[in-house]
């Protein structure tokens, strides 16, 4: 199978109680599941959820509560997804706190994302930029 896996944490807000989780039954909840930490992720073969919108419904029950959280995934093929040359994943860096967006992270070298099976250029075998 050539999709892609996930698992997300849900969030929720601060309290010192531990939630009980279960997703709602619905179109797509037969693919996956929620962890006793409120973590979801795959049970089978998403395949069939490639290049659709996602929505799932997770319930966290507490002592003093009941909070619905609304996922909304979109499932990518594998192909489609952005890829780091795996010398760039040990990277890391900083970046001051209110920068606006685009500000460079210092320590880490200028990174070119890759995506498709045109990630190469052609005749050189270079990453292409995309």
């Amino acid at each position: 199978n050539d999709t892609t896996s996930s698992a997300a944490k849900t969030s929720s807000s601060a309290s010192t109680s531990v939630g009980a989780y279960h997703m709602l039954a619905g179109d797509y909840s037969k693919y996956f599941t929620v962890l006793d930490d409120g973590v979801v992720m795959t049970t089978s073969d998403i395949s069939p959820l490639v290049n659709r919108p996602v929505n799932l419904v997770v319930v966290e029950e507490t002592p003093n509560a009941t909070n619905t959280h609304n996922l909304q995934l979109f499932v990518m093929h594998r192909s489609d997804m952005l890829r780091f040359p795996g010398t760039m994943l040990d990277a890391s860096g900083e970046v001051r706190e209110n920068r606006p967006t685009g500000t460079r992270v210092r320590g880490i070298p200028l990174m070119q994302a890759l995506s498709g099976d045109a990630a190469v250029e052609n005749n050189t075998g270079a990453p292409k930029k995309v």
